[in-house]
């Protein structure tokens, strides 16, 4: 055989055997434990949702799938965690709609291209905003908020729990359509953030009630309006800003997704896709959510 022949051989040989070991790995996909990086702290709405998926997934593939938080600096810590990560499926990421749609577009030299860099994988739900002040504060209700703000202009405070998070964006739309001025005050950790809202040292902030369900059980906290079309399904009680006297379109929602390294196989991400699809549909995961207050979101990957 000449050399060239030899070589020929040789390069049809590892390519069939890189080929052959690629769609194995994709057929037997997870091989080894899975983690999530979560942006939120431990205890948070998304972080509930998602441990108990990720408990489901464990049983189906047979390998571990573990939460890693990496709460902070508006959602920068998870999604270098996921940069850093190979991209083969077995380290993937929730990403929120504040830190993958709204935040790149409102800070400057925003350090990631969300639609370059990560695949996504599929929506796994969504939630409305409620506005919620301390329990003892003296704005017990929406009106009466919006009047204090008015007499006493940048005396009502609200928080967030980062600069350009649908909090922020909701706070500083509550206050450009209402006419009065309010002071933002944004947070690292969304704990400290709920603490400071409850003990009347900031007067308000727009939250999900998942986020907010220990806070809401003690009374330590109060929902003054929701920023939803309609009253929402376990807070039936909770009126809208509409029903308050306005704005009338006042809406504030969000999405939470699963996102991968761009470049992961896309038969890892079909299957990924498939098997969070059917968790998040199963009672278990709509009797989670339904406490929560979130509503059931999934779909395609081109969806997403």
């Amino acid at each position: 055989m000449h050399f060239l022949d030899l070589v020929r051989a040789l390069s049809a040989v590892v390519g069939f055997t890189v080929a052959t070991g690629t769609a194995f790995a994709q057929g037997t996909y997870p091989d080894r434990t899975v983690r999530i990086i979560m942006p939120f702290s431990a205890g948070t709405g998304g972080d509930t949702v998602t441990r108990q998926l990720a408990e489901k997934l464990t049983a189906k593939w047979g390998h571990p799938v573990v939460i890693d938080n990496r709460p902070g600096a508006a959602g920068i810590n998870a999604i270098q965690a996921l940069k850093q990560a190979p991209a083969d499926g077995h380290t993937l990421m929730i990403g929120e709609s504040g830190m993958i749609a709204i935040t790149p577009q409102v800070l400057k030299n925003w350090p990631y291209d969300s639609a370059a860099e990560f695949a996504g994988i599929t929506t796994t739900f969504k939630t409305y905003y409620m506005l919620v002040g301390g329990g003892q504060s003296q704005h017990d209700s929406y009106p009466k908020l919006i009047a204090a703000a008015k007499v006493k202009p940048g005396d009502i405070s609200y928080a967030s729990n980062a600069v350009g998070s649908p909090a922020h964006i909701a706070g500083a739309m509550m206050a450009d359509l209402t006419g009065t001025k309010m002071t933002h005050v944004p947070y690292k950790d969304s704990s400290q953030m709920f603490q400071d809202v409850a003990g009347g040292s900031v007067s308000a902030v727009w939250a999900t009630a998942g986020s907010l369900r220990p806070f809401l059980d003690s009374k330590r906290v109060r929902v003054l309006a929701v920023g939803s079309p309609q009253r929402l399904r376990g807070f039936e009680d909770i009126p809208t800003m509409a029903e308050l006297g306005g704005p009338a379109d006042f809406l504030v929602d969000n999405w939470n997704a699963l996102f991968a390294r761009k470049g992961t196989p896309a038969a890892i991400l079909a299957k990924i896709n498939a098997d969070v699809g059917e968790a998040m549909r199963s009672p278990e995961m709509q009797t989670r959510l339904q406490a929560l207050g979130y509503e059931l979101y999934t779909g395609k990957p081109s969806d997403l």
